[in-house]
């Protein structure tokens, strides 16, 4: 059995994650006198991304986040500077990148962009619930054009986590268009063979996940506390976007972007969400039924549906359909795309398939093994993500580097 069947087969909820920026170690007060040692409330994306766009694309809603560039420049010449197109895995949001595009931005010259999928996020489709190779593809492809003209589409590096590193690989390989404008290729931590056997277990996975949520705080603690997600900063970022509230259907990030808005109202009057660098807090709940014996307690204590509250924003039972021909003959498509560089980054080397071995030796790719980190790899660890991926950038001459850093070197 891989680590990965391991981790989703794994129940048993690990120590908590701690986080270096003391400014969150924060004690909020208890009606019953105990005390949370962690402030779990939200953070909005203007803290890692520069803006946020909501693309019309066929009477279709794409929401996008935007770092190293802004409006005025998405729509310029873009020179040589290459744009790192950032796809998530399923049930994820493009605010899973935040912290590591923040990272990037400080390491090399390149622009970024994170795409809610359809279906995920605050993206929305006449077929949320078609998530197939092609309609996805297709759906990135409309997303890159509708932001550059075609003579100015910038050198395209495709980076995907999980199933979005599927996506990416098909993308290479489907998207004639855009074939001559890919330069480079990043899959992070998804291979043919692992995935393949992981599918057996991912319905008893997502059954034993929580269907609910009181508030946004229980899920942010819940998604640290499962160890979904090691870093607590990306979980306060990335959790609202995986979840809807139950009541109203409206997305957690929409929910955040309309209190931020409302009381920037009542405060001036002239707050443009759009601009970087906005504080945002909510206000501290009670958290009389988020105690630390978390960590102690069964996984399905969230298990009954709230009335109000939050839910998953996706639904990832309905999307089995599509499993298979997400990883099917990927690690063959990884090493046949026609993007010239190709990397794969991996949380564990026994993630590695016979196929992806032999091309490893063959020197078809280059990898990266980051141990002591879970799945969201970006996530748990987003400077070494960041480190890696800048090295792999100005190694291969498609940038230049801002600052010096420890370079990595691809694993032998």
């Amino acid at each position: 059995m891989s680590s990965l069947e391991r981790q989703i087969m794994n129940r048993r909820l690990p120590p908590m994650a701690v986080t270096t920026d003391r400014s969150h170690q924060t004690r909020a007060g208890r009606s019953d006198g105990r005390q949370s040692r962690y402030d779990y409330s939200p953070i909005l994306w203007d803290r890692y991304f520069d803006a946020k766009r909501d693309l019309n694309i066929n009477n279709q809603t794409f929401r996008v986040y935007l770092k190293g560039t802004d409006d005025k420049s998405v729509n310029s010449d873009t020179t040589n500077t290459p744009l790192v197109v950032m796809i998530h895995g399923g049930g994820y949001s493009g605010l899973t990148f935040g912290p590591f595009a923040q990272q990037m931005n400080e390491l090399c010259d390149c622009h970024l962009l994170a795409i809610d999928l359809r279906g995920h996020g605050n993206t929305f489709t006449d077929n949320d619930e078609d998530l197939s190779v092609r309609t996805l593809a297709t759906d990135i492809f409309n997303v890159i054009t509708a932001l550059f003209p075609m003579e100015n589409i910038p050198p395209l590096v495709l980076m995907g986590h999980s199933m979005g590193g599927a996506i990416a690989v098909h993308c290479s390989i489907l998207l004639e268009e855009l074939i001559p404008r890919i330069i480079g290729l990043i899959v992070i931590d998804v291979v043919e063979g692992t995935a393949m056997d992981a599918l057996q277990s991912m319905q008893s996975f997502l059954r034993s996940r929580p269907t609910s949520f009181a508030t946004l705080e229980k899920a942010i603690e819940w998604c640290v506390r499962s160890g979904q997600t090691r870093n607590i900063e990306a979980a306060k970022l990335s959790m609202p976007g995986q979840l809807k509230n139950v009541k109203t259907n409206l997305t957690a990030v929409t929910e955040l972007e309309d209190n931020l808005h409302n009381d920037n109202q009542s405060q001036s009057g002239s707050h443009v969400l759009d601009n970087k660098s906005v504080e945002f807090d909510i206000r501290e709940e009670d958290e009389d039924n988020v105690t630390e014996e978390v960590a102690n307690t069964p996984t399905n204590v969230f298990k009954t549906p709230e009335i109000s509250g939050y839910t998953w924003r996706t639904n990832l039972f309905k999307s089995e359909p599509y499993w298979s021909q997400w990883f099917e003959d990927l690690s063959n498509s990884f090493l046949n795309s026609r993007a010239n560089y190709k990397l794969l980054l991996l949380a564990g080397i026994d993630r590695l398939d016979r196929a992806l071995t032999v091309g490893q030796m063959q020197g078809k790719f280059q990898m990266q093994v980051l141990p002591k980190c879970g799945h969201t790899v970006h996530e748990d660890v987003p400077d070494k993500v960041a480190q890696v991926v800048a090295s792999f950038l100005i190694r291969n001459k498609f940038t230049i580097a801002k600052q010096d850093f420890e370079r990595s070197f691809p694993s032998c």
